[in-house]
């Protein structure tokens, strides 16, 4: 404890610069954790020269110094209780500041390791015992979902699935961005598109825009019986370009709009009439809990862990442009009613960072 008997929490995240689901998870761990009385900071060592990973290529010495530098911000900060979220070189970072705070200071750090995403089964034998090794040097492995937690046993193995855990994300309530909200809102003629659909993602990742891809391929089936149908698409990443250049193909620049600038998913949620979550790598579906949160329906991806969220107002479709396009024309006709109150109760923030800031009741 500091000299206020506070526990410093330090949260290690990568991506939290952008527009993502990491970025929001780990800011609404860091406010809900401060609310139950620790001191949180997030430290974000990916950052190379102000610019966040994807736009950063990491090669072996870039990766030496994100270890460096993750291992000396902790050493100055001299938490107790550490989280480390995503990226397996932060984990080494963090790995080497709990064995060497235990050897120079007999003092015992306690280590969580939050797996986001499923980037692990790309791996190959060798990355895979690598990771193993780094892993083990952790007191806890957590995860968003029942799905990513068996992938990650399957493909890596632990010697104590114990230390495994299940750990969903919260729901946060809708919040405003005054400023972002009348960006949107002062779109050149905004009012004559019906409906509006939106889509919230990072453009970082292939599999992740191979989803976009298939839902502009459906706007372009849509357009027939919505000839006034917009697509608002809120995210930023290195495969930004592709997207606009499939939008182009596809001729659709009049029916979609990219805003890159947006760091609150609610500023275009406000305005949506259906959110579409179609994507091919998602390890829990946080944009969905989030829409749904703002009482706007959703259309998902039977992936992952979405297909057990199991709120009304949710409907889950297979990866086939005919049955999205059919998924949402009836969403369309028929607007479910989003059971907000339920979503609440069953997705916590609060419970998440309490079960995230003790590593050791893994066990328990």
């Amino acid at each position: 404890m500091n000299s206020e008997g506070v526990k410093p929490l330090a949260i290690v995240s990568t991506f939290y610069e952008s527009v993502g689901g990491t970025s929001r998870f780990v800011e609404n761990v860091r406010r809900e954790s401060a609310r139950l009385g620790y001191a949180p900071i997030v430290f974000s060592p990916d950052m190379i020269s102000g610019r966040p990973p994807h736009h950063v290529k990491l090669n072996g010495s870039t990766q030496l110094f994100i270890i460096w530098n993750t291992f000396k911000s902790l050493f100055e900060y001299k938490p107790v209780i550490v989280q480390c979220h995503a990226a397996w070189y932060l984990i080494v970072g963090c790995v080497l500041y709990k064995f060497l705070r235990k050897l120079i200071n007999a003092q015992s750090v306690s280590l969580l390791t939050y797996k986001h995403s499923d980037v692990f089964g790309d791996m190959n034998g060798f990355q895979r015992i690598l990771c193993r090794i780094i892993d083990e040097g952790t007191d806890c492995i957590a995860f968003p979902s029942h799905y990513l937690r068996k992938s990650y046993l399957d493909l890596i193995g632990c010697t104590n699935p114990f230390k495994t855990k299940v750990i969903p994300p919260g729901c946060t309530p809708p919040s405003i961005n005054r400023e972002e909200m009348e960006r949107v809102r002062h779109i050149p003629a905004r009012e004559r598109y019906y409906p509006i659909l939106t889509y919230v993602g990072l453009f970082a990742y292939e599999s992740k825009v191979k989803g976009l891809y298939l839902l502009l391929e459906c706007i372009q089936d849509l357009v027939h019986t919505f000839p006034q149908i917009l697509l608002l698409i809120a995210g930023k990443g290195s495969f930004e370009q592709a997207v606009r250049d499939r939008i182009e193909c596809l001729g659709l620049r009049d029916r979609t709009l990219i805003l890159t600038d947006i760091s609150n998913s609610y500023s275009v949620l406000r305005f949506s009439h259906l959110h579409c979550h179609i994507t091919f790598q998602d390890s829990f579906g946080l944009a969905v809990l989030e829409a749904l949160s703002a009482g706007v329906p959703v259309v998902a991806s039977s992936y992952g862990e979405i297909p057990r969220i199991e709120i009304p107002g949710l409907r889950v479709v297979d990866n086939r442009r005919d049955a999205i396009v059919i998924s949402i024309k009836a969403a369309l006709e028929k607007p479910p009613v989003v059971d907000v109150d339920l979503l609440h109760r069953k997705y916590s923030w609060e419970t998440t960072a309490q079960r995230l800031a003790k590593p050791t009741d893994c066990y328990r």
